[in-house]
C-alpha cells in the first residue's frame, strides 16, 4: 500500500517592530521535531532591525508589507504561503518542540479544516516550560461565550487548510480598526460550513501582557462588536454598528 504523503506546513508570521522577539520565535520553529515546510516572516513597515534579524536564519523568506496592521501583514503572508497548512503565530510567541508535528497529526483526519492551537504565559514559563495553559483556557472559555461563535483562531497559534484561503479572502476585510482579525477569519471559515476544532496539543508560548492595556483593550472590545455585527453572527448585544 502506498503512503501519503505528510502535509505540508507554511508559517506565517505578522511582525512589526519585533526585533526584541523574532529570533526566540524563529529558533524554536527551526528546532521543531518536523521541520515546517517555509517560514515566512512578513515585515510590517517595521523601523527596527527586526527584518535584519530574521534575514540571518536560514530558510527563512523575509516579505514586505507596507500597510500598518495584522490584518494587512497577514493576508500579504498567505497570499505567498505555498504548503498544505497555512500555519499563524504572532513574533512574540515561541513553538514547543512538537509543534509542527502536532499540526500534521490534526490534519490527518480530512473532516478537519482549521484548529485552535493552545497558549501557555511567558511571564509565568521557565525557558523549556508552557506554564499557564489553564488560565488562558479560561480566557479562551470567556471569550468564546462572550462572542458566542464556538471555537475561535486566534493569531497567535491556528492552522488552516490553504484551499480554503481564495475564498476566504473574499470574505475578509482590512483594516486592524475596522475589524478584529481573529473573529473575522473565524467567522469567513464557519460561513463557508468549515470545521473548526480546538487542539490542546498544538502549544505554543505567548507574551500576553504586552496586549492587556486598556487602549488595545478597548479597540478589541470595539472591532470585536463590528465584526460580529458584519457578519451578523455571534451574540447580538455585542453588535457594534458605526
Amino acid at each position: 500500500m502506498q503512503m501519503s504523503q505528510p502535509l505540508t506546513i507554511s508559517v506565517v508570521i505578522p511582525a512589526h517592530n519585533e526585533a526584541s522577539c523574532i529570533a526566540n520565535c524563529l529558533e524554536s520553529l527551526l528546532s521543531q521535531t518536523i521541520a515546517p515546510h517555509e517560514i515566512i516572516v512578513v515585515d510590517n513597515n517595521s523601523t527596527d532591525e527586526t527584518a535584519a534579524i530574521a534575514k540571518q536564519f536560514p530558510g527563512v523568506r523575509v516579505i514586505k508589507e507596507k500597510r500598518k496592521g495584522v490584518t494587512y501583514a497577514r493576508t500579504a503572508g498567505f497570499m505567498v504561503a505555498n504548503g498544505d497548512i497555512i500555519a499563524r503565530v504572532d513574533a512574540d510567541s515561541t513553538m514547543r518542540r512538537d509543534w509542527i508535528e502536532n499540526i500534521q497529526a490534526s490534519f490527518k483526519d480530512p473532516s478537519v479544516d482549521a484548529i485552535a492551537g493552545a497558549g501557555a504565559i511567558a511571564a509565568f514559563s521557565l525557558p523549556n516550560r508552557f506554564a499557564g495553559q489553564a488560565m488562558y483556557r479560561l480566557f479562551r472559555r470567556w471569550h468564546e461565550r462572550s462572542m458566542q461563535i464556538g471555537t475561535i483562531l486566534y493569531g497567535y497559534n491556528c492552522a488552516f487548510r490553504r484551499r480554503l484561503w481564495p475564498d476566504m479572502q473574499k470574505t475578509l476585510t482590512l483594516g486592524d480598526n475596522e475589524v478584529s482579525d481573529d473573529i473575522d477569519i473565524t467567522l469567513s471559515l464557519r460561513s463557508m460550513g468549515a470545521s473548526i476544532q480546538f487542539a490542546p496539543n498544538v502549544v505554543v508560548k505567548c507574551r500576553v501582557f504586552r496586549s492587556f492595556t486598556p487602549e488595545k483593550m478597548s479597540r478589541y472590545y470595539r472591532t470585536d462588536g463590528r465584526t460580529l455585527y458584519k457578519h451578523k453572527a455571534g451574540n447580538y448585544k455585542r453588535w457594534v454598528k458605526d
